[in-house]
């Protein structure tokens, strides 16, 4: 998808009109986060709707901030909910590349008005490359198993009595995964697992691992 710098230093998105007879499906979302924009969005005043879009335009250009001016308004509870709710929209909407079109019905679906609908998809157009920016450089990497050393040992005596008699798998799982310097860059580090089970247990380990791996899979044909 093609994005042109506009004259003022921003970015936009070139988006063409769906063709005629086409179907836009809204985005999919949580129950919670329909709650928050129906509950909350829709309740706010225009001020305060600002003042949750600025919020979120903030931390979006400043990822190491953990704070939000949000706690020093009147009405908190109900900012933070559209503040919640809306970040993940974005966020997810980014994600997920859902064009315009798709989260403005999607927007409209939670009853909310053109002129806020318009507000909303200004700051996304405003964030988009920022927060792909940042999902590209978070860690999207999912520990990787590179190997795996092990021995049994059979428990005679000790002071567990619910092991006696019993045999204990010692294992290493030397798993790879993405670290994030000092600067904020990410590199790549190895770090060793240890886990020390039953049988019952390894058994619990090894069907926990391939539901995991099958869970996995199924993201990245997803996101394909």
């Amino acid at each position: 998808m093609p994005y042109a710098k506009s004259g003022e230093g921003t970015y936009c998105c070139k988006k063409s009109s769906p063709s005629k007879g086409s179907t836009i499906i809204p985005m999919k979302l949580s129950t919670e986060i329909s709650t928050g924009l129906k509950r909350a969005v829709s309740s706010l005043s225009d001020d305060k709707l600002d003042i949750v879009l600025q919020n979120l335009s903030l931390r979006v250009e400043d990822r190491s901030s953990v704070t939000c001016a949000l706690a020093d308004e009147d009405g908190v509870d109900v900012l933070k909910q559209a503040y919640a709710a809306l970040f993940s929209l974005i966020v997810e909407g980014v994600r997920w590349k859902e064009d315009d079109f798709a989260i403005k019905d999607t927007l409209k679906e939670c009853k909310l008005s053109d002129t806020r609908v318009a507000k909303i998809l200004s700051t996304l157009g405003k964030q988009r490359i920022p927060l792909q920016i940042s999902l590209k450089q978070c860690n999207a990497s999912f520990p990787h198993i590179f190997d795996v050393t092990w021995k049994m040992n059979f428990i005679v005596k000790s002071s567990y009595s619910d092991i006696d008699g019993k045999a204990l798998y010692f294992i290493d799982f030397l798993v790879g995964k993405q670290k994030k310097s000092t600067d904020g860059s990410f590199g790549f580090g190895a770090e060793t697992v240890t886990v020390v089970c039953t049988v019952n247990q390894l058994q619990s380990l090894v069907a926990a691992l391939k539901a995991a791996t099958r869970k996995l899979e199924a993201i990245a044909d997803a996101a394909k």
